[in-house]
């Protein structure tokens, strides 16, 4: 069994803060890179959008359609 501590939030001033050790951090410490290369590229799609740069496709067979014409 993993043991988890919460540190009241008295001490942190008004922030709960929890304690887990250091195996499980590391299990889920590449969610941070997976989640920082996600909206980096919705950033990118925004942009993109923005400058009239996208193509609205209405199936899959207009991608396809338009992956041969390139």
């Amino acid at each position: 069994m993993i043991s988890v501590t919460t540190i009241p939030r008295k001490i942190t001033k008004g922030e709960e803060l929890v304690v887990i050790p250091r195996s499980l951090y590391n299990k889920f410490s590449w969610l941070e890179a997976e989640t920082e290369d996600a909206l980096r590229k919705v950033r990118r799609g925004k942009k993109a959008l923005r400058e009239n740069k996208t193509h609205v496709l209405n199936s899959p067979r207009e991608l396809l359609k338009n992956t041969k014409d390139a």
